[in-house]
């Protein structure tokens, strides 16, 4: 019986410790209407009960309803309300922005008794200028273009478009900056942005922010980008001409279009002026070698053709050729070629004929027979002494390097 008793006792103290943290902590399980009754003096006067049940949704999860207490007396007096009126404005504030909630007001007498039914009225929570910013914006470079991508920020307000602003800087222009605002619909659901020819090498500060109906924007997410140089035209048609053991003649065709569109601004066109080409560059590597040196020459601007010498025979070369212009040099245009084979420049070989004297002894009787029948007729008819005839002979085979030392026959 003690037990029980002692347990009775406890559960009565922490009822009442519950009740007095209820009526200041804005729940509404089990109000105590006496301790809240004491802040109105009058002897008409009725609770208003204010509870605030948020309707639930995906984005947010549950949470708990909250209430806050207030007095009518029933006449022009004005009663202060009870501190948890002022603690559940508060936490109405903290409700997520675009989120909805009930207010249900309802009226008690002073011993919990209901005086009247209650009302229901549905809220929206107003948009704040601390709305989530965008998630992973990225700019990135395609070819001229500027590309700007981004998610869609987690909340429950409308997003009826994005601010997309765009500054940029041109170094040749520094510190002078241009600034532009966008606002793009966001029923297009694509997320993204194309910044068109942008200018090219210019440093970019991108900023996106969403707005709920066109005038709270939530807080903006920027990025910064700096866009390459302009794009300079290549020589175009390298073609070989000629080709030798040791040398490469090639040719090329200035690039097609070597003009720009001039303007001082977005607004005024200058027109096209005409891209100068101060110098071409050679450029030539060994392609059958790894790692082998590359070889650079500079030729004016007006040259289209060019020999490369001093090269191996039958080796493949990689040959490049570049303009460079004002603004800069441009991109190369390049192809293989091939030298010719080594041309065979050693002196040719002569077999030397071996004479023996029988032989030239069979020529020189042949000859003596001929004179005396009278064949040479232009010679007359005298006969030759035999070692003069010889002494001829051996003179002769000599001078066509038929006897490597002729007087060695005699």
């Amino acid at each position: 019986m003690q037990l029980y008793l002692t347990l009775a006792f406890i559960y009565l103290v922490l009822q009442l410790i519950h009740g007095g943290h209820v009526a200041s902590s804005n729940s509404c399980r089990e109000e105590n209407f006496a301790e809240i009754s004491r802040g109105c003096n009058l002897s008409h006067c009725l609770i208003v009960q204010t509870k605030i049940h948020p309707v639930k949704h995906s984005e947010i999860g549950n949470m708990d309803e909250f209430c806050g207490y207030s007095y009518n007396t029933m006449s022009d007096t004005q009663i202060p309300p009870h501190k948890s009126y002022s603690e559940m404005q508060e936490r109405i504030k903290n409700l997520p922005s675009c989120s909805e909630y009930d207010e249900i007001v309802a009226l008690f007498y002073p011993n919990g008794s209901v005086a009247a039914r209650p009302l229901t009225e549905r809220h929206e929570v107003a948009a704040s200028k601390a709305e989530p910013p965008v998630k992973n914006l990225t700019v990135t470079i395609d070819n001229r273009d500027v590309l700007i991508a981004w998610e869609p920020p987690v909340s429950l307000c409308p997003i009826t478009s994005y601010k997309i602003s765009i500054t940029y800087t041109d170094p040749s222009t520094f510190p002078d900056h241009h600034k532009e605002i966008v606002h793009l619909n966001a029923s297009l659901q694509d997320h993204q942005y194309r910044i068109s020819a942008a200018r090219a090498d210019a440093l970019y500060h991108v900023c996106v922010a969403a707005e709920i109906n066109l005038s709270v924007s939530a807080e903006q997410s920027c990025v910064r980008v700096k866009t390459p140089g302009k794009a300079l035209p290549a020589p175009r048609d390298l073609r070989l001409l000629n080709s030798s053991s040791t040398s490469l003649n090639v040719a090329w065709q200035p690039p097609d279009d070597i003009s720009s569109d001039e303007e001082l601004d977005s607004n005024t066109y200058l027109g096209r002026r005409e891209i100068k080409i101060s110098n071409f560059e050679i450029a030539v590597q060994d392609n059958t070698t790894s790692n082998a040196p590359v070889l650079t020459f500079s030729l004016p601007g007006d040259f289209k053709t060019f020999i490369v010498e001093q090269l191996k025979p039958e080796t493949q070369y990689h040959i490049a050729v570049r303009a460079n212009y004002e603004e800069g040099m441009g991109p190369f245009t390049g192809k293989i070629f091939s030298t010719g084979p080594r041309e065979d420049s050693t002196p040719s070989e002569h077999t030397d004929i071996a004479v023996s004297p029988a032989a030239v002894q069979s020529n020189i009787d042949e000859d003596n027979s001929r004179d005396k029948t009278g064949e040479n007729s232009d010679c007359g008819t005298g006969d030759m002494n035999p070692g003069t005839l010889l002494i001829l002979t051996l003179v002769v085979a000599s001078m066509f390097k038929l006897v490597e030392n002729p007087f060695s026959l005699i």
